[in-house]
């Protein structure tokens, strides 16, 4: 009776271990803290610049690296208001560690066009945003910082 009954054990959780195995990882991907952002427009309107938080809490500090193909170095404040609080208060808490980094979003691999790459980086490395929902937020950033040149 008791070989049945372990037989039985063993039929119903061998398949569930299995399934549980090859779900591969279930983690939500890399999280918080970081230090800044980093947005990278390659192709047309090409642009870099990162964002960071500065000891002002309703301050972050953008510097421009690249624009229309060549390197530069500019320097803006950006204060937080009305019209930027909803991508401000997402990029802090997404460096905080609180938003999903990973997700469905994937760049498109044809030669022509524009690709643009949004990563959270720290001092072991950066982490393309790829969660749609966050990424989107985060772009608004690109229209902020092109209306600021």
């Amino acid at each position: 009776m008791k070989s049945i009954v372990w037989c039985f054990g063993v039929i119903l959780i061998l398949p569930a271990l299995t399934m549980f195995m090859s779900c591969g990882d279930l983690s939500t991907g890399p999280s918080g803290p970081y230090d800044f952002m980093s947005l990278e427009r390659k192709g047309g309107g090409d642009l870099a610049f990162t964002v960071t938080p500065t000891i002002d809490p309703g301050t972050l500090e953008v510097s421009v690296t690249h624009k229309d193909f060549r390197d530069t170095s500019i320097v803006l404040s950006l204060l937080k208001n009305s019209a930027i609080a909803a991508s401000v208060d997402a990029l802090t808490r997404a460096l905080g560690g609180e938003y999903q980094i990973k997700g469905d979003f994937k760049q498109s691999t044809l030669p022509t066009g524009t690709w643009v790459m949004v990563y959270l980086v720290r001092s072991s490395g950066k982490n393309e945003v790829t969660n749609v929902d966050l990424r989107n937020k985060l772009l608004a950033f690109e229209g902020i910082v092109r209306s600021r040149l």
